[in-house]
């Protein structure tokens, strides 16, 4: 209903199906839709005053970004990284042993599916 509501559709309208904006997409790139859509929000944020010239936020609590697995070694291994993909079967690796070399802020992540 939010949906509905959101985009000018009352309960009892025909939703559109995903082919209207495939079929479109590429008039939207040539005629230049995205650029002026987004310029007319920036320009309401500018309008309302939301927007700072002093700081420049980033919400990065979405991004997803992996190390190369093969860059992850023990922390005590100081030696060039091997050749190839490396095994790790039978292996444990942990943060408290193991680290990124190529990016030390990186950390393991397990997927723990439910």
């Amino acid at each position: 209903m939010l949906f509905r509501w959101f985009v000018g559709l009352s309960l009892y309208d025909a939703v559109w199906d995903a082919t209207k904006f495939t079929k479109n997409r590429q008039r939207f790139i040539d005629g230049a839709v995205t650029g002026r859509l987004l310029e007319a929000v920036v320009d309401q944020a500018r309008q309302r005053q939301l927007l700072s010239e002093q700081h420049f936020f980033v919400d990065g609590t979405l991004i997803d970004a992996w190390a190369s697995m093969g860059s992850y070694r023990r922390k005590d291994d100081d030696d060039e990284p091997p050749k190839g993909p490396p095994d790790f079967k039978g292996k444990t690796r942990r943060a408290d042993t193991h680290e990124c070399k190529t990016d030390p802020d990186a950390w393991l992540y397990k997927n723990a599916a439910i």
